[in-house]
């Protein structure tokens, strides 16, 4: 199953704050200019961004920086909170310490005790919390990882806005006849470097992705138009033919039922 757009545009919008509980949480390569945090509850969790990879366990916590491509790779089991912040609950945090949190934090002995105990409260009143109480509770969160682990220069950006302008363009151009190749000549870049820096950054080829993405906007097609048929829905969304979206279907359905091996 597909569970999420590869560029989050909804995330970039001024005020956006998302906030959930997850459940065995499998998300593929996407980003956005907010920032994401996962708080892992219970179970491993894997989480990979800007190319590196972590196995984090209870009371750990990644962070994915603005337009940092992240995603999630776990196994049945992991439970875990996931709260997204847009650029302006950010802004206390980056004047007082002029740089960023470090991607995979590890708890100690406690476990991150304290500021689980607070997520878990928060949670259960989200709906009732005003949009003044949301920006301390984005505080408090941003406070107490920063007390617990000091933030630090914010990395080049190159590779970040490389990653990004590859899956922007790829999620404005997918009904259209796609290669690796092309979409280089597009941006500027070799097809090598531009190949390999996309399976290190994505984790998936340029194809996998990019059936993924059709198959997702497919789907999303059926749903709001139910009477186009499978056939002209795959069309329009860049499969050249229904085969080639049954067999895309099937191999994300394969991949899928790995992930879920135990």
């Amino acid at each position: 199953m597909i569970q999420k757009e590869y560029y989050e545009s909804e995330a970039d919008c001024p005020g956006y704050i998302y906030f959930k509980y997850s459940v065995n949480n499998r998300t593929p390569a996407h980003f956005h200019d907010s920032v994401e945090l996962i708080f892992v509850e219970e179970g491993e969790f894997t989480a990979i961004g800007g190319g590196k990879e972590e196995t984090l366990g209870q009371g750990d916590v990644f962070f994915a920086d603005a337009y940092t491509p992240h995603l999630y790779r776990t196994k049945n089991g992991s439970r875990s909170f996931v709260l997204v912040l847009a650029a302006r609950y950010l802004r206390d945090f980056r004047e007082l310490y002029k740089g960023t949190l470090p991607m995979f934090m590890k708890a100690g002995n406690d476990k991150n005790a304290e500021l689980f105990e607070f997520l878990r409260r928060a949670y259960g009143r989200w709906q009732d919390y005003s949009p003044l109480m949301r920006a301390g509770f984005a505080d408090f969160v941003l406070g107490y990882l920063a007390a617990r682990y000091p933030p630090k220069e914010r990395a080049d950006s190159r590779e970040r806005r490389f990653i990004a302008d590859a899956l922007s363009y790829i999620n404005d151009h997918f009904a259209e006849p796609l290669t690796a190749e092309g979409v280089a000549r597009q941006l500027g870049y070799s097809p090598n470097y531009f190949s390999a820096q996309f399976n290190r950054c994505v984790r998936e080829n340029f194809r996998d992705y990019l059936g993924g993405v059709r198959l997702q906007k497919t789907q999303e097609l059926l749903h709001r138009e139910p009477g186009t048929g499978v056939g002209a829905a795959a069309r329009l969304c860049g499969f050249d033919s229904p085969n080639t979206y049954y067999r895309a279907k099937k191999r994300a359905e394969e991949r899928t039922r790995e992930d879920e091996k135990p």
